[in-house]
């Protein structure tokens, strides 16, 4: 192969120097400006960005602060306005506040009972909806069906924990 003769080398060394160069000059002498282009371009626009995230957080903050002394004037009023409800409060009579308050204490226990009631009916209807779900999930899975004290077991197990 006549590349490979030692006579050659220097003319291919030569002609793959001026290709190199003028690809290179070619190359860096068209790109290189436009890539300069979008960097510029890219670090204008990340400059903009980043000065506008800093007014919105500046504005944003000086707006928390606003807010914040706003909470601060409403709780101060809140608490005069409660100042004021607890001294009317402690003009009332005595037997009001007490009926008021056995009426009140009836009314939350038979709420309380009808929550824990209604939690304790919930809970067995799960109980026995995911019993007949993983009853069925298993039998369509293995073909086999097992015995519902054991599905039973195994729901009682995942539920107490």
């Amino acid at each position: 192969m006549p590349q490979f003769e030692p006579a050659n080398f220097l003319p291919q060394m030569v002609w793959l120097v001026v290709a190199f160069a003028i690809l290179y000059f070619v190359i860096v002498q068209s790109t290189l400006p436009r890539l300069a282009r979008v960097i510029d371009q890219r670090k204008a626009k990340v400059d903009s960005d980043l000065a506008a995230a800093r007014k919105a957080k500046d504005e944003a903050d000086a707006l928390a602060e606003q807010i914040k002394a706003e909470l601060q004037r409403n709780r101060e009023a809140a608490l005069a306005r409660i100042g004021e409800a607890k001294a009317e409060a402690a003009n009332s009579s005595e037997s009001r506040l007490a009926a008021a308050e056995a009426e009140a204490t009836g009314k939350t226990d038979a709420a309380e009972a009808r929550i824990a009631k209604a939690c304790e009916d919930a809970r067995s209807e799960l109980r026995k909806v995911a019993s007949e779900s993983a009853q069925a999930i298993v039998t369509r899975l293995t073909g086999k069906q097992p015995s519902e004290s054991a599905v039973t077991k195994a729901v009682d197990a995942a539920m107490a924990r």
